[in-house]
């Protein structure tokens, strides 16, 4: 923006915008302003011409503008403050031009955008959550029915059955993981992070137990796995999430790999960590889709993935997860040999 520029011919175009604008000269003197800023500021004509506007502006404001004022290149600052029962947005940008240095403060009343984006949040929140009950629930019923409960049932009857838990099934794994999706990327998963002292191999075998009650190739989760190096060794961490993400490591293991292939899983402390090795013999991961695996909705396109279920997001709430327990998760694999998921967890103190 030319400083040359005369308030008469910055009103014309700053009055049409939704945002409050103030620029500063580099002493810091308010040069240019339209009539929102003073509405959502406080600041008037009188302040403006005084140079007194300084006890008009939150500190946290001052101190954006102290620092734009002084860096060395061009540069962006955003806050949010509350303000008179309202949300108030304050971004300041610093704009080297060929004369002279411009400080730009932006100021917006995002209140109602907040206020919407609450609604929406606790929409999807409480829907999510509500579905989770009969969704459970209405499988439980399918799988007491598909065991027996119901005699003479006909051919096509099962069959039906089978088809209507297989439905359900997914949807139960889709709404879990889409509640899991809901709560990382609102902040909410971090929130609720509850830190304990546990031994891995608890985790471990309460991932397996949710397993080999899922039909095949899931339900053969006992017979395939392998405890290799398992020492006990515990961790101090969130048990739900570590559990969670065993979970979806061996549910890929399994689903991605031949038919009675072994699963490997390793355990060994690391001075202060413990770092736990998920290997299957399965189809790998090529080359080209490793910096995308661990990424929202990913599934590399191949005739494996085409025959699974997945939604493409187990391994992306998996690192979320380790992320927020303090770990680290990162995959090793070779294209028709298998893949190693390498997964580290703070050791817990004497464990």
């Amino acid at each position: 923006m030319n400083m040359n520029v005369t308030h008469q011919e910055f009103e014309q175009i700053a009055d049409y915008l939704p945002v409050g604008i103030l620029v500063f000269d580099p002493g810091m003197q308010i040069r240019l302003w339209n009539d929102l800023a003073l509405q959502l500021t406080g600041i008037g004509i009188e302040h403006i011409l005084s140079g007194n506007y300084s006890s008009l502006l939150d500190e946290k404001v001052l101190e954006m503008l102290a620092v734009a004022r002084e860096a060395e290149k061009t540069s962006q600052q955003h806050l949010l403050l509350e303000k008179d029962n309202r949300t108030v947005s304050y971004t300041v940008k610093r704009v080297p031009d060929n004369s002279d240095i411009e400080t730009i403060l932006i100021i917006e009343d995002a209140t109602r955008f907040l206020q919407i984006e609450r609604i929406e949040r606790d929409f999807i929140g409480t829907l999510l959550h509500k579905l989770r009950g009969p969704l459970s629930t209405l499988k439980t019923s399918l799988a007491m029915m598909q065991g027996g409960v119901i005699e003479g049932l006909a051919p096509q009857g099962k069959e039906i059955l089978d088809m209507g838990y297989h439905e359900v099934n997914r949807l139960v794994t889709l709404t879990n993981d889409l509640r899991d999706l809901f709560l990382i990327e609102t902040g909410l998963a971090e929130k609720d992070i509850e830190i304990e002292k546990f031994n891995v191999s608890t985790a471990l075998n309460r991932a397996v137990d949710e397993l080999a009650r899922m039909p095949d190739p899931f339900g053969s989760i006992r017979e395939r796995l392998v405890l290799k190096s398992f020492f006990d060794v515990s961790v101090e961490t969130d048990f739900e999430k570590l559990k969670k993400v065993f979970h979806i490591l061996l549910k890929n293991a399994l689903m991605y790999s031949p038919e009675k292939s072994a699963v490997t899983v390793e355990c060994c402390d690391n001075s202060g960590s413990v770092d736990i090795k998920v290997r299957d013999q399965g189809i790998g991961v090529s080359l080209a889709s490793m910096p995308l695996l661990f990424s929202k909705y990913f599934r590399e396109i191949n005739q494996a993935t085409r025959a699974g279920e997945g939604n493409g997001l187990g391994l992306f709430i998996a690192k979320s997860f380790v992320a927020l327990m303090k770990g680290t998760l990162y995959c090793e694999s070779v294209q028709g040999k298998g893949s190693a998921f390498l997964l580290s967890l703070p050791q817990a103190w004497g464990g």
